[in-house]
């Protein structure tokens, strides 16, 4: 039998940790407004993370693992990992000490139980990967294989062993959340000038999602609910990230109607067929056009949905050009290779120069894999991942991490685990930040 196990007496103590002084708590507020403070603090900014990594080691020392795992969770996401050659970065030696450190929290808090049917999963998977690397390999990259090969060793810790010394304090990366989110609100508004270049390339900006989530399903607040959404629709436009929007909106309503009534599903689907009704009329028409003259990419890629008359992947093509290319080559392979992969390290070779249009300038791909036309860094989760390990496992650990715990009636945890996979896991840090919270995000219900 079921039982909730957030009984908040009242909304302080969702974003509030008692446990700890008022003074840290605002301290962890201030460090998450600091470190996005690219245009006014850097490059303080960008060492901010120390902070929360130096108190993580305090109370690892005093065996406290929840709030050391807690503020690790932090320091790792304050990490200012891409500024893609326009915003300075976190410097390597901080940046690994941080990754090496939360992988070793995912080791050690994770001891003591091991996962027999998780041993199997992993020992399956090599078994595919590996005879598709010899049967498929071409175009293997070093880079792209050591990459692989992190990717394995975490998945391996992830689903080998089922040990929970520790869960994550959500009041405690609230905080830091809603500083972060905050601070990119002040970027947004007084500092950032749209010069075709993003606000942010950060690998995790996802995470500016949180704050609104959790108060949404943990203690919805209308009023509150108004205020953040309003900010954090600010923000996510000038990221420049349409996925993030797109996938952030699909997860809430998908979390609402893998749960709904007959009743309400009724209902949902009269909404949208009302919406659908009224883009279609002529004067809502004439401004969805003149959004599509505006120069953020995020502004138009919404209005080019919401103009859809059909779905079809040549319009799909005109919304964004690089993912419709990648999708035609990634299905273009031999049926086997797209169920089973191309194997470790390999690369999507575009034998009909279908990114070709991708220019040097641009931060899609490097000069190598433009030159070669052999692509190792795609755009999407199940392009990217699939590539290389098939879609049947990647299929199955969207299914694992998200949709299945969204059906357990946890749609925090399997919306903010969705949202991390589709939008982070291209980069190191987006892979342990998905480990993590897959491991020791609190779940909302237990039985």
């Amino acid at each position: 039998m079921s039982s909730n196990i957030y009984q908040n007496k009242n909304l302080a103590d969702l974003f509030l940790n008692r446990e700890i002084s008022v003074f840290l708590n605002i301290l962890i507020f201030i460090t998450g407004f600091l470190s996005t403070q690219r245009f006014s603090f850097e490059p303080l900014n960008t060492y901010m993370c120390m902070f929360p990594f130096l108190v993580s080691l305090f109370y690892l020392i005093q065996n406290r693992h929840s709030f050391a795992l807690s503020f690790a969770v932090l320091s790792l996401v304050l990490v200012a990992d891409n500024g893609a050659g326009i915003y300075q970065e976190t410097i390597p030696l901080i940046r690994y000490i941080i990754y090496s450190y939360c992988l070793f929290l995912l080791f050690f808090l994770s001891l003591g139980k091991v996962n027999s049917s998780g041993i199997l999963s992993l020992l399956s998977l090599l078994m595919v990967v590996l005879l598709a690397t010899v049967l498929f390999g071409d175009n293997i990259s070093f880079d792209a294989l050591r990459r692989d090969i992190q990717v394995i060793i975490i998945i391996s810790m992830t689903i080998i062993f089922a040990g929970k010394k520790a869960e994550i304090n959500l009041p405690i990366i609230f905080m830091g959340f809603l500083g972060y989110l905050l601070g990119e609100v002040v970027n947004s508004s007084f500092f950032y000038v749209y010069e075709g270049r993003y606000l942010s390339y950060n690998s995790l900006k996802t995470i500016c999602l949180f704050p609104f989530l959790y108060i949404l399903y943990r203690s919805p607040k209308l009023l509150i609910l108004i205020v953040l959404g309003v900010l954090l629709s600010q923000v996510l436009l000038l990221f420049g990230t349409r996925m993030i929007v797109l996938t952030s909106l699909v997860f809430i309503l998908m979390s609402y109607a893998l749960l709904a009534s007959k009743r309400q599903l009724f209902y949902l689907a009269l909404f949208f067929t009302s919406l659908i009704f009224l883009f279609s009329l002529g004067p809502v028409q004439e401004i969805l056009f003149l959004l599509k003259q505006s120069p953020y990419k995020t502004i138009r890629f919404l209005a080019e949905v919401a103009s859809l008359q059909s779905i079809q992947l040549e319009v799909l093509g005109d919304i964004d050009q690089i993912r419709y290319a990648e999708w035609l080559i990634f299905f273009d392979r031999p049926t086997i290779e797209i169920i089973l992969g191309s194997g470790l390290g390999t690369g999507l070779e575009d034998r009909n120069g279908l990114l070709g249009f991708v220019g040097y300038n641009w931060s899609s791909f490097s000069p190598e894999e433009i030159n070669s036309d052999v692509f190792y860094n795609l755009h999407d989760y199940w392009t990217d991942f699939g590539l290389r390990f098939g879609l049947i496992p990647i299929f199955y650990f969207f299914y694992r991490f998200s949709i299945y715990e969204i059906l357990k009636g946890d749609r925090l945890r399997g919306v903010i685990l969705g949202m991390l996979l589709l939008n982070a896991t291209y980069s190191m840090a987006g892979l342990i930040l998905t480990s993590l919270f897959f491991r020791f995000f609190p779940a909302r219900y237990k039985d």
